[in-house]
């Protein structure tokens, strides 16, 4: 069999818990940074930055090794970028507490706002944002569950966010979430949001801020879940999925087999198989 090689990660070096938006022809892309100050690198197509740059952001003069910053959010609306992040810190009694933080800037590039912390959130973990097309704005994160039925079983929490005031409303429970499942909670922002019946074990992406239901083209991903056994589908028309593999085995991606900390994302790419090609691809 021929030898193949692939570069990875597009990122060099400590980059963990990527985020990525895209505002026009710019690409932004930020990272944890943990017990690191500055904090939240941030990547441009173009340059290189950080977001909270300035000792009156960020406080870490107390975190010690893997707290501080924890899973980064940007997101880009109306012309405003806002980034969302948990701050791991000291309780001063041996363990630990977290807080979630908003900045946001017009210019991503140039200063970001002073921290605004978060109050009333049941959920702090992997924090992330999402702007409706009604205008809504919603806050989503997962917590622990104090009776877990199966180790590694998480909730979900949904609350809106006044981009006026930066303050949340009445936080609403989603489902359980499996943490150990080969999927990012940011990637299912959309499908909480929007498929208000999901099945407990099959998860469908979509560009669009709705369910296929037209006969046009368009496109999908669905992830369907069977104990540790994964299956993965694309459609481009409603309802006709196309396997892209079926029965993967997932217990490579849990803390027991890899044998540390674990994260994963759904992506896409675009391939012409080594063959020069002027098609373009948007995702």
């Amino acid at each position: 069999m021929a030898k193949r090689t692939f570069k990875h990660p597009i990122i060099p070096g400590f980059t963990p818990d990527p985020s990525i938006c895209r505002a026009g022809d710019d690409y932004y892309l930020i990272t944890s940074s943990f017990e690191y100050f500055p904090g939240v690198p941030l990547f441009h197509s173009r340059d290189l930055g950080h977001i909270l740059d300035r000792p009156e952001q960020l406080n870490l003069d107390n975190a010690l090794p893997s707290q501080g910053i924890y899973a980064p959010t940007i997101r880009d609306h109306d012309g405003r970028f806002y980034m969302v992040v948990t701050i791991r810190s000291p309780d001063g009694q041996g363990g630990f507490h977290d807080d979630n933080i908003i900045v946001c800037t017009t210019d991503p590039e140039g200063d970001w706002s002073l921290p605004i912390t978060l109050t009333d959130q049941p959920a702090v973990i992997d924090s992330s944002l999402f702007f409706d097309d009604d205008g809504c704005a919603w806050y989503m994160a997962n917590a622990r569950v104090v009776d877990e039925p199966y180790p590694g079983c998480r909730d979900i929490w949904l609350q809106e966010l006044d981009l006026e005031e930066i303050a949340l409303g009445t936080a609403r429970l989603k489902k359980h979430l499996h943490r150990k499942r080969p999927i990012s909670i940011k990637s299912i922002v959309s499908i909480i949001c929007y498929w208000p019946k999901p099945a407990l074990s099959t998860t469908t992406l979509s560009p669009s801020s709705a369910p296929m239901t037209s006969a046009a083209p368009t496109g999908a991903i669905k992830v369907e879940a069977r104990g540790q056994a994964y299956s993965f589908y694309y459609a481009t028309f409603p309802e006709a999925w196309i396997p892209i593999t079926e029965n993967a085995d997932g217990r490579v991606l849990s803390t027991q087999v890899a044998g540390g900390f674990v994260g994963a994302h759904v992506g896409l790419y675009a391939s012409s198989n080594g063959q020069p090609s002027k098609n373009a691809a948007l995702f």
